[in-house]
Formats: structure tokens, sequence, C-alpha cells
């Protein structure tokens, strides 16, 4: 559930602490008193705005990369007919490593859910 913005300097300095900057550095860019910023960065509401544009910031940096997964991936393809067979088999270890990679991640996916299944069947869902 999204949370409604900030105050305008909170909102300043919630995006400074979800970009990763420094207390010093966000308190700067919100225009306010590093110990205001301090003092501010400990109250829940700001915390938790924080934690939503962080987590905002890293779904559309994924959503980005995924996109030009599609390109790398053609990339990676074109490499495979190169006449060096140095860039051939740098570019076909690199399409088997990232696809064994991608299979484990699925098959620790499916694992996962398939124990979450099991413990919700039994009640076990709750702690």
């Amino acid at each position: 559930m999204a949370s409604k913005p900030l105050e305008k300097k909170r909102e300043r300095l919630a995006h400074g602490m979800a970009q990763g900057f420094s207390l010093r550095r966000a308190a700067r860019d919100a225009s306010i008193p590093a110990a205001t910023a301090r003092r501010w960065a400990t109250e829940p509401a700001v915390r938790e705005r924080a934690a939503e544009l962080r987590s905002d910031l890293i779904s559309r940096t994924v959503g980005r990369m995924s996109a030009l997964s599609i390109r790398s991936a053609h990339t990676l393809g074109k490499l495979l007919a190169s006449t060096d067979e140095n860039i051939k088999l740098k570019a076909s270890h690199e399409i088997l490593t990232l696809l064994l990679a991608v299979r484990e991640q699925t098959e620790l996916a499916a694992q996962v859910a398939e124990l979450a299944a099991r413990l919700s069947g039994r009640g076990g869902g709750s702690r």
C-alpha cells in the first residue's frame, strides 16, 4: 500500500535516503540542517517513505535491465558467429554460465513455492 507523500522537505530527505546518500548529503539536498535530518530520519513515516521509494527505484531498474537483457542476449548470439575462436569460446561460456544460473534460480524458486504450499497446508504459515 502506497503511503502519501510527506511534507516537501521530509519527502526530499526520504528521496536522498532511498538513493543511498549520506544523511549529510540528503540534508543538503533537502535544504535542512544535518541535525534535523538525523532527527527526521528516525521518524517511522520518513523511514517507511524512504523504503517505499527505494523499492520503486529498484523495481524500475530491474525493468530497465530486463529490457536490456534482450539486446544482450542478441549480442551474445551474434558473437557466436565470430571468426575469432576466442570470442566464440567466451560467448559460449557466458551463455552456458548464465543459463545454469537461471536454471538454478528457477529450481530454487519452485522448491520455495512447494515448501510454502506445504506449510500453508499444515497451518504452519503463521508464527
